[in-house]
This record gives C-alpha cells, structure tokens and sequence, in this order.
C-alpha cells in the first residue's frame, strides 16, 4: 500500500512538471494534412494477418540470434514492441523510415529486417535514418556501457542490413527541421518531454510523405498505468497531444492496447500508439 502511494506521489508530481515545462513552449501550428487516417481495424488486420505470423516464425530465429538484447536489462524496447514493429512495417510497407532515439538497436534492427523482405527490385531503394543525442555506435556508445555485444551497426551487418540505416547523432530538434528526406513512416521513441513532443510533432509531419504514419512509443493514455506491476508512467507523450487536441488540431492517438502475443511483465500490453488525422 505504502509502495503504490509512493508511485502515485511521483506520477502526480511529473505530470506537474511536464506540464508546467510545456506551457514555456509558444503555441505552435500543426497540419496534419499529410498523416494517414488509420483506424482500429487498420491496426487489427496487421496484428492477426496469418500471413505475417508465418513470416514471424521465419524471421524471429535469426533476429534472436543475432540481436539478443534482454527485457528489461538495457530500457529497450521490450520483445514483443519490436515484433509489433516488425509487423507495422511490413503492414504499412514504407519505403524511407526516420526512427528517433536509437538507444541500443532493438527497434532499429527489427524495422530493417522487416523493409528488407520488400522485394529488391522495387523502384526506391528502402532508407532508414536512425537519429540519436550520441554516437551509438561508438566503442563507448550505450551498446557498450550497457554490456551488449553488439553495436547497432553490428546487428544490422549480422543480418545482412548493414547498408540500409543512416545514423546521425544530433538531437531531434536540430535535425527535424533538416529531415534529409521525406519519409513514409517516423517513429518517435527519443526525448519523452511533454515540451520537446509538442515540438517534434509539427517537425515529424512537415516531413512526413502523403499518407504517412506517426507512431509513438511510451504513450500511457490518460497518463494512467498500464501494468500493474509497474504503475511507473510516462506523462510527456500525452500531455503534448493532449495540448494540441485542446488548441483544436485534428489529430487523434490509437494507442494499440493488448498485443496477440506478450510484451512484459507477464501481459500483452503495449505503450505503443499511432498518431491519425481525426475523421
């Protein structure tokens, strides 16, 4: 009991904080012209294709073999976020990806993996630009201070990708306005401050392709716990939306709830979540 009323304290007072940080921020404009309306059924069909599943079972050896990274040991995301990723990108099949907070590789691997199944004789080359505070792949990057052994750019070349993914180490907000491409699909899984979303959003969809995808990470809706066992939340990602839903943009999250398969902390649930044009 007094455990849960410590969390609670903790959740009230960085939600207080984000919140007081983020009204520093003028209010920005946001057109959303460009994101694709994706509803729950869009992101049903690609979480039960059978099709997927059988390619899942393909794929998953190899990308284990060569990208073990442990739940919960690195703060990467978890088994089952990547394999929902996996699916998103062979569900929405873009062709350029920007991916916003490297860390270890985790996502990374498993986004290349899934656009090199595309067939090879496609018009566009696939590209993928993987942007972090810090050089991940350096002999002291995060791979390493967090005893993997593996950098990101091992992984890739582990499993033949090593030339798909540009990394470049800057922060967000300098390189958003600079995107080098326009892009079909962008992840957000960097900062996680309420002030500094509500200044990637605008950035992501300026770059982003027509009918492009958003797809956010750490989106805990009503900033309420997702999992009992942790009831640890992150408040940024939900404050910031919630302030340009409030500013009357039409812009809607799909977070996508309970997985088919299991993700951590024995349930299925996930902190991932879509941004959509509202209907």
């Amino acid at each position: 009991m007094f455990e849960r009323i410590r969390v609670y304290r903790e959740n009230r007072r960085y939600i207080q904080y984000e919140k007081r940080e983020l009204k520093k921020i003028s209010r920005l404009d946001c057109d959303t012209g460009r994101l694709r309306r994706v509803t729950a059924s869009d992101i049903r069909d690609i979480f039960t294709n059978r099709d997927l599943d059988q390619e899942w079972t393909e794929v998953a050896g190899t990308l284990n073999a060569h990208c073990a990274i442990a739940d919960g040991a690195t703060s990467a995301v978890n088994p089952g976020d990547r394999r929902a990723i996996y699916y998103l990108i062979r569900g929405f099949r873009p062709k350029r990806i920007l991916e916003i907070g490297t860390h270890v590789g985790a996502s990374t691997v498993h986004i290349a993996a899934a656009i090199s199944r595309e067939n090879s004789n496609v018009r566009e080359k696939p590209a993928i630009v993987s942007v972090d505070l810090e050089d991940v792949n350096a002999s002291d990057g995060p791979w390493k201070r967090l005893n993997l052994s593996r950098s990101p750019a091992g992984m890739l070349d582990d499993i033949a990708c090593g030339g798909m993914v540009t990394f470049i180490a800057k922060k967000s907000l300098d390189f958003l306005p600079h995107p080098l491409f326009d892009y079909d699909l962008i992840f957000l899984d960097g900062s996680h401050a309420a002030s500094v979303v509500y200044q990637e959003i605008p950035l992501a969809l300026r770059a982003l392709r027509n009918e492009g995808v958003i797809l956010l990470h750490d989106f805990f809706p009503g900033n309420k716990t997702l999992w009992p066992s942790n009831r640890s939340i992150v408040p940024g990602p939900w404050i910031a939306v919630e302030r340009f839903r409030s500013e009357g943009v039409p812009l809607e999250v799909r977070p996508f709830g309970a997985l088919p398969w299991p993700t951590k902390l024995g349930s299925n649930v996930t902190s991932l979540a879509i941004l959509t044009r509202k209907a």
